[in-house]
């Protein structure tokens, strides 16, 4: 079982910020009003029909982008092996894609985090 470090937990969505009590909700990130708005918007894109959206569906259920902690509205998201870490935000992302001004799942699901 994961231990929960004492001290105060907040809510990791931007403009929210609510402490967070129940222990599903602090290993999780999010309280549950947020969690539901993320999982309500995971699968209005899953349902999109559009592959990026689809992409972007998983990191939102995955919890996958992480604040900073340095710079709001930047997100850190691991790449799928896990060798590399990305800086996200809605203007950009640093993968491949996005490095190449494509709109890529992970700026998508900075959107969503950001809305």
């Amino acid at each position: 079982m994961l231990a929960i470090e004492a001290g105060e937990h907040r809510c990791l969505r931007p403009g929210c910020g609510r402490r967070l009590t129940a222990r599903s909700s602090v290993l999780r990130g999010y309280g549950p009003r947020c969690w539901a708005r993320i999982r309500r918007a995971a699968v209005a894109a899953e349902d999109s029909g559009n592959a990026v959206a689809a992409k972007a569906a998983t990191l939102l259920r995955d919890a996958a982008l992480v604040p900073s902690g340095t710079h709001p509205g930047i997100w850190l998201c691991p790449s799928q092996d896990g060798s590399r870490l990305y800086r996200v935000s809605t203007k950009g992302c640093s993968c491949t894609a996005g490095v190449h001004c494509v709109f890529c799942s992970h700026r998508f699901a900075a959107y969503v985090l950001a809305a």
